[in-house]
């Protein structure tokens, strides 16, 4: 069932529709329209463990064996942190069926108290070298096309601000404040936050290269150009961030790498430097430290380095 499907139903308050009232408005909480179609996913997954539908499934029955049961299946098939975002779901959903008085307080409280997943995986994405990074812009710099030009920008706002491929495709012209002392960016980001992104000097340059060709005119900061190098004024989606990145990456086949490995590079690079976690959790518009912690490869290149010194001793 999609986030549409929900909202579209015309519900009343029998057993058959109180549950999909209850998720809607749980829905209808969230900030933003990825996160609730993050959660409808999340708990279409949970039904298909117990072998139902969200539509079909009796809400006001649910307990906390069931939920405990959900878990349990759902850890043989996902790692812990997903099943731990389904579980948040389902309790988010039985929140608003006890406000409604739909369940009991007992349930509810009962519900509460069930435990998450256990173990841990390693996460996804990477960091990439010095080497790539050089590779990568020795490439970029050969080129001197209007695309090229603003692919260069792109690419050096990814990993010199750290922005994710959605902030970048949302930046506006007017957020762009480059004749300042120290030139920023003014980035809406997850949750409707807005921050304040400070710009290091080669993507400024990279940044003044662009709006020599684009102009200072308002509207979004990076837009297509057609084939025969024309800036158009329709801004660039995520998707098509993401291909771009994808094509430099294979213009010098290049291991594979996303935009979100630069916004990995750029924690990674700030904390190798000596940043204090707490200031690299605010610039890249992060909630937690724990997740800023999750964005720090260091880890992986102190590995690979030791298993090389192992290598020579073993020699």
């Amino acid at each position: 069932m999609s986030g549409d499907n929900l909202y579209s139903l015309t519900l009343t308050r029998d057993n058959a529709n109180i549950g999909i009232l209850a998720i809607q408005e749980y829905l209808v909480s969230l900030q933003s329209e990825r996160s609730r179609k993050t959660m409808v996913y999340c708990l279409n997954i949970a039904m298909t463990a117990i072998n139902t539908t969200i539509e079909e499934f009796n809400w006001v029955g649910l307990k906390d064996s069931l939920v405990a049961a959900i878990v349990t299946r759902l850890t043989q098939d996902y790692a812990p942190a997903s099943v731990n975002i389904i579980l948040v779901a389902l309790k988010s959903v039985a929140r608003r069926l006890w406000a409604h008085d739909v369940i009991s307080t007992r349930d509810y409280e009962l519900i509460k108290k069930v435990k998450g997943a256990r173990g841990s995986r390693v996460h996804k994405g990477r960091a990439l070298n010095d080497g790539e990074l050089n590779e990568l812009f020795e490439e970029l710099d050969s080129y001197d096309s209007s695309k090229a030009i603003r692919d260069r920008a792109i690419i050096s706002c990814l990993l010199g601000c750290g922005l994710r491929r959605a902030e970048v495709a949302e930046l506006q012209f007017d957020n762009v404040h480059l004749n300042e002392d120290d030139p920023y960016l003014t980035v809406i980001g997850k949750g409707n936050k807005e921050r304040k992104c400070y710009i290091p000097d080669e993507t400024v340059e990279r940044l003044k290269e662009w709006f020599f060709i684009r102009k200072d005119s308002p509207g979004a900061c990076f837009s297509l150009v057609d084939k025969h190098d024309n800036v158009l004024e329709k801004k660039l989606t995520p998707y098509r961030i993401y291909r771009i990145t994808q094509d430099w990456a294979n213009k010098i086949n290049m291991k594979r790498w996303t935009p979100h490995d630069l916004r990995r590079t750029y924690a990674s690079n700030l904390l190798g430097m000596g940043v204090d976690i707490n200031t690299v959790k605010n610039m890249m518009g992060h909630a937690s430290i724990t997740t800023t912690q999750i964005y720090d490869r260091r880890g992986d290149d102190s590995m690979r380095k030791a298993v090389h010194l192992m290598n020579r001793k073993a020699g």
